[in-house]
């Protein structure tokens, strides 16, 4: 395990970064009243996008591709959990859904005992609705524990949303939007169309936040859309949000910061700020410039949303990958921090900036995982922020890019690695990279562990139900949990 003296929970740094200007806006949006956020872990991926096969269709197969860079564009992501719990009773929850070709199935982790248990799948099966064929998963699962105000009973409402592509000249994407209830137990299916109007097509959403307006819950949905010119070939892309208001589901484009024209979003790049009330909203981004953007609303200063520039690190950044925020309290402060892993001259790294008043601080440099082969990146895709007694915990878990080639020019089949940085409450160290215990025989690669995917991660911190879960899948399709209840250990579910 590599340390490192960081002690940036609590180093007071000097003023950098862009502040957006009161009133004032990047780009014009529509405006709709978010208030009183409750944040969640949600997890999805941007998925692969499948060629548009219909006659008469303006674009290739090619140019779709070009829309993502390739170790976004090419990954698959069916996979989607969210915790639930009842703060009264600390009744905890996992729930874990996963996406296949036979419908939308899901499992519950339930905190019974110190260890918890379990269930069986259950599967929800998705109807056909209108002869659309799904596209490569892009899941979100968006919910939380609430009072029903009819009963004052806490319940579980969420939402697993995912993106379908329409058999029409346009080639259009919808959403298809799931949605399942524990009390009373109801199951529907909502498919959702883009507005008419949309600026652009293959809605993938990446991303969420749930919160709880007085005793209304509402869900945000954020994600990439491609946008075309009128020759329907690919222009850039724009971050579109798909809201519900507590009765109906609304979409609205946030367009993308001027000068940019690629966007990535990960499954953990948006939050909330304040649980009860009015805050503020994020929605990070990097572009294909190489820096990070956030996409900001305020009651006061932005109530429309707006852009601002979170810059790049020094060094000679040349890549930028999806950003992980998180939120989190020090020494009574609130705390925003976003990291995002950056190709720098001497390879990737993963930076970090946060914010705990009305200034962001400057970058910091944490280096790169132990054992990284030379030349390859890794990401990092999600994060847990916990307690272990009044201790500050912090995890953020990814996986290490595919490698298929040795420096030396030889085949193999490494890579696939999961990555785990943590906050321990006195320092941020790396964990030693762990692999899946699962081998195949890759033929002139010879015999290596099969390559994971990390889609999301989970804690359950309450009374003896202190659980930390990572989900991903491997490259054959087998969902894997790695959790620790005092150790690590594998769950092949």
């Amino acid at each position: 395990m590599i340390s490192m003296s960081a002690a940036t929970l609590a180093t007071g740094w000097t003023r950098a970064g862009t502040r957006c200007p009161n009133g004032t806006s990047d780009n014009a949006h529509e405006r709709h009243k978010v208030a009183g956020i409750v944040p969640l872990v949600l997890v999805a991926t941007i998925a692969a996008l499948p060629g548009n096969t219909v006659p008469g269709a303006a674009w290739a197969q090619a140019e779709l591709d070009t829309a993502m860079p390739a170790h976004v564009s090419a990954a698959t992501n069916d996979l989607a959990q969210l915790r639930t719990g009842n703060p009264a009773d600390q009744d905890q929850r996992i729930f874990l859904f996963h996406r296949t070709s036979g419908g939308l199935r899901h499992k519950v982790w339930t905190g019974t005992n110190a260890t918890g248990a379990w269930s069986a799948w259950t599967w929800r099966n998705q109807p056909e609705v209108g002869g659309d064929a799904p596209l490569s998963s892009s899941l979100v699962a968006l919910g939380g524990m609430y009072v029903e105000p009819s009963t004052g009973i806490w319940t579980a409402r969420f939402t697993a949303a995912y993106n379908f592509r329409l058999f029409s000249p346009g080639g259009d994407v919808s959403v298809g939007l799931p949605m399942w209830r524990q009390i009373p137990g109801a199951y529907s299916f909502v498919h959702l169309a883009p507005p008419a109007n949309a600026a652009g097509v293959d809605f993938i959403p990446s991303t969420g936040i749930t919160w709880l307006d007085g005793s209304t819950q509402r869900q945000n949905l954020f994600g990439v859309a491609i946008q075309l010119d009128r020759d329907r070939h690919v222009i850039g892309h724009s971050l579109r949000e798909l809201w519900h208001d507590g009765s109906t589901w609304r979409y609205v484009d946030h367009d993308r910061p001027t000068g940019r024209f690629y966007l990535r979003v990960g499954p953990n790049s948006a939050i909330w700020t304040n649980a009860l009330g009015y805050g503020n909203g994020y929605v990070f981004a990097t572009a294909d410039t190489a820096d990070l953007w956030a996409l900001w609303y305020d009651t006061r200063s932005c109530a429309s949303w707006c852009w601002f520039s979170l810059g790049q690190p020094d060094g000679g950044i040349t890549d930028m990958r999806a950003p992980v925020a998180l939120q989190y309290h020090v020494d009574g402060r609130r705390r925003i921090a976003v990291f995002v892993t950056a190709k720098a001259e001497d390879g990737y790294h993963l930076y970090s900036r946060y914010t705990d008043g009305p200034d962001w601080r400057p970058w910091t440099d944490y280096g790169s995982p132990p054992n990284l082969v030379r030349g390859k990146g890794f990401e990092l895709s999600n994060g847990v922020v916990w307690r272990d007694g009044s201790t500050l915990r912090i995890n953020l878990f990814g996986t290490t890019d595919p490698v298929d080639r040795l420096n030396s020019g030889l085949p193999t089949h490494t890579g696939g690695h999961l990555v785990d940085f943590f906050w321990d409450g006195s320092v941020w160290s790396w964990g030693p990279l762990t692999v899946l215990p699962e081998t195949r025989d890759w033929g002139p690669a010879g015999v290596h562990p099969v390559r994971l995917r990390v889609s999301g991660a989970a804690v359950v911190d309450a009374g003896p139900w202190q659980r930390i879960s990572v989900f991903g899948e491997d490259e054959l399709g087998t969902v894997w949990e790695r959790a620790w209840s005092g150790t690590w250990a594998w769950q092949r579910h």
